[in-house]
């Protein structure tokens, strides 16, 4: 797991980041996998975003890379 850089730490996020196996019942496994084949749901905030411009497009230019 990453270290973290500004010294916090939460043992609970600690605990899920080292599980390796979550079991779930039937009802909350149906879900699950309902959730996972259901088709993409569209995000208009976040096609937008991907509209704009580059934020790191000045960044990328200034160190001589491909835009």
């Amino acid at each position: 797991m990453p270290q973290r850089t500004n010294g916090t730490s939460n043992a609970g996020e600690e605990r899920l980041a080292e599980r390796r196996v979550f079991t779930l019942d039937g009802k909350t496994w149906d879900a699950f996998v309902a959730a996972l084949n259901a088709p993409p749901r569209r995000h208009g905030r976040l096609e937008r975003l991907f509209r704009e411009p580059s934020v790191f497009k000045d960044i990328r230019a200034a160190a001589g890379q491909k835009q």
